[in-house]
């Protein structure tokens, strides 16, 4: 983590061999590297590179801003450095021992005022008498202009998690989820077929039920009014007959 620290609050354009954000490790060749260990990485360290990334880019003045050594004699196995331009001024301090160190340190007044913390939103005071606390094999970062820094922590899990596994989990649930909403749809389209089926055939039967019915009274009329004719045209015939 230090040396990742001192990475992205040094002047130059850092370099990050694949596999150190997750911690794998490299000895002689062949063995320089293996190949990328996906979903197996350190999830805090994974964190922290993408922390400290952000941070760079977050804040132009540690890409481009001038570069200043603070005086850190009276404290062993510290480095302190100025990251400043017309925007900001930030300040960096290193650990590189095994224990946390308090520094103390005189910075002159042209950087006393309120800092914060740009890792952890802790708010700092810089004055004469102002010590700052160093974790081991780590450091502080305080800047005078303060933003916030974004990282989308859910986009990491790939590197320290399995997470191929439940994105084929998931799709295998979708496409089952479509399968059984096509077959239900399909099954559904049958039946309402059948039904409508059923009912126009129920319908034209009776239709044809009707009309049958219709054209068999149409002809007792007929055939009714036919007889009728025929008893008239006898009577006259008989009528007729007499004279």
């Amino acid at each position: 983590q230090l040396v990742a620290l001192i990475q992205m609050t040094y002047p130059g354009a850092p370099t990050i061999y694949y596999g150190d954000e997750l911690g794998m490790t490299g000895s002689d060749d062949p063995d320089n590297r293996r190949a990328m260990e996906w979903g197996k990485g350190n999830k805090e360290l994974v964190e922290y590179y993408a922390l400290l990334g952000n941070m760079r880019q977050t804040y132009k003045t540690l890409r481009t801003g001038d570069f200043n050594i603070i005086d850190t004699s009276d404290a062993d196995n510290i480095m302190a450095y100025v990251r400043s331009d017309e925007d900001n001024t930030i300040l960096v301090f290193v650990n590189n021992s095994d224990k946390a160190i308090q520094v103390t340190t005189e910075l002159g007044s042209k950087y006393y005022g309120t800092y914060t913390n740009v890792l952890t939103g802790e708010k700092v005071v810089i004055n004469a008498n102002t010590k700052i606390d160093t974790e081991a094999y780590n450091g502080v970062v305080l800047a005078k202009d303060y933003t916030a820094i974004q990282v989308d922590y859910a986009a990491l899990r790939s590197a320290y998690e399995d997470v191929k596994e439940e994105e084929t989990t998931k799709a295998t649930s979708e496409e089952t989820t479509e399968e059984t909403t096509e077959e239900t749809s399909e099954e559904t389209s049958e039946e309402t077929s059948e039904e409508t089926s059923e009912e126009t055939t129920e319908e034209t039967t009776e239709e044809e039920t009707t009309k049958d019915n219709n054209e068999h009274g149409i002809i007792n009329k007929i055939v009714k009014v036919i007889k009728e004719i025929v008893k008239v045209v006898i009577k006259i015939l008989k009528h007729f007959g007499r004279h």
